[in-house]
């Protein structure tokens, strides 16, 4: 049926080709609608439905008030403008034809293919919202993307490559997604994600509030966005991350989890005092080329069972509240190499009493504990790091370590733990 002009449901508007002069409408959901460059404007103020919506050459205004339900076509296609809070609901693929205006249209476009391989191509159009959900579902993009917010429960979603640009919530609780391409926030809004995705990135001046879980193989922020947890619920979850998966430039205010990453994160981690988890079931190990800072956040250590997880700072500063080495209930172990950086804790201490393989390696490390560095379950080892506060329990470095210390001794240490020099104006820590 072609439109000529009025309003979606009236008989009056349609007619069966154009220029035939009948009236035969409206559109059932078998008819395919065509609304062209022979059309005006055409409203819809009650739902509609067709097989097909095809806007190709239309130049006029749609507005709608209602949804149109388009069923399984391999396209329909999107031209002139369209305005109004109604939905458009495809079972199929969808092209919008460049120059098409869909500034004012406040509703959104959900996808519910019937099984198929399809496709969207946007030609630079800036959509509203997307939806994804039907678990028949196959998608692919077929160039960038720019959406008012992305929201997937079911099906297949791929991008192919191609960039994502939200200017709203992301939400994907389900389905498959496949991304190679940069998922970007442009506006400030919520976002989860089970993806995983390959990058997820936060524009200047933009706040990604983490709702839930947010899994990326690489992580990007600017110096003035804002990353946060107003929820307590929300966390970066790494996955299959190659080196360089971290370039934040802010503090981030949600924790972060590492699941059997074993490459350099590519800049400085600032969290704003959130933790950092290690996590796998396989061994890692993680050499660090900038500093860690997680304010008053825990660094945890949350091997598997027989697992080991280390994590070598390479000369690099590290600033964090507990480090927790190993977990609790596993018999998987936590390595930390300090190097010859700085370390600021709390405090140091074992998992759990069946941990095997926990280390902490001081080397020629400063070491400035507000707490305990406690070494019961835990093999320590120094090539005379200064322990310049803080206590020390249980500590045996062995034949041929030191520890240097200026602090005091909780409980026994073993004699590689060294009184400091006298005249340093500070209580040393004797040794035992």
């Amino acid at each position: 049926m072609f439109a000529i002009t009025g309003n979606w449901a009236d008989a009056a508007t349609w007619e069966s080709a154009r220029g035939a002069g009948d009236t035969c409408g409206p559109p059932g959901a078998a008819d395919h609608a065509y609304i062209d460059a022979g059309s005006g404007d055409v409203a819809v103020a009650a739902p509609g439905q067709c097989v097909q919506l095809d806007l190709t050459g239309y130049a006029g205004t749609l507005a709608l008030g209602d949804a149109i339900d388009v069923g399984s076509t391999p396209l329909s296609y999107l031209a002139g403008t369209i305005t109004g809070a109604g939905n458009l609901t495809c079972a199929g693929g969808l092209q919008v034809y460049a120059g098409t205006d869909l500034s004012a249209w406040t509703g959104g476009i959900t996808f519910d293919q019937a099984a198929g391989d399809f496709t969207l191509t946007s030609n630079g159009v800036t959509l509203p919202a997307i939806t994804v959900d039907d678990a028949a579902t196959t998608f692919a993009m077929a160039d960038a993307l720019a959406c008012a917010g992305f929201t997937m429960a079911a099906g297949v979603f791929d991008d192919a490559g191609h960039d994502v640009s939200l200017g709203g919530a992301l939400a994907i609780s389900g389905g498959t997604l496949t991304s190679t391409g940069t998922w970007t926030m442009t506006a400030s809004a919520d976002a989860t994600c089970n993806g995983p995705l390959s990058e997820f990135a936060v524009a200047p001046g933009v706040t990604a509030n983490l709702t839930g879980i947010l899994r990326t193989a690489r992580f990007t922020a600017a110096a003035d966005s804002v990353v946060t947890d107003a929820a307590g619920a929300g966390y970066i979850y790494f996955v299959a991350a190659a080196s360089g998966w971290w370039h934040a430039a802010c503090r981030v205010g949600a924790s972060v989890r590492l699941y059997n990453v074993t490459s350099t994160p590519g800049s400085a981690i600032l969290l704003d005092d959130t933790y950092l988890r290690i996590d796998g079931n396989a061994d890692t190990a993680i050499t660090l080329d900038a500093d860690i800072d997680l304010g008053a956040g825990d660094l945890l250590f949350y091997a598997a069972n027989g697992r080991l997880h280390t994590l070598s700072l390479a000369g690099h500063g590290l600033v964090a509240g507990d480090a927790v080495l190993g977990r609790t209930g596993q018999t998987g172990g936590g390595i930390l190499h300090c190097g010859s950086g700085t370390v600021h804790l709390d405090t140091v201490a074992a998992g759990d009493a069946c941990n095997v393989g926990n280390a902490l390696a001081l080397d020629t490390a400063r070491i400035a504990a507000t707490g305990t560095i406690d070494g019961e379950h835990i093999a320590v080892t120094s090539d005379g790091a200064r322990v310049l506060s803080g206590a020390l329990a249980n500590v045996d470095v062995g034949y041929g370590d030191r520890i240097v210390a200026w602090g005091r001794e909780a409980t026994a240490c073993g004699a590689g733990v060294e009184q400091a020099p006298r005249g340093m104006g500070i209580m040393p820590l004797v040794a035992a």
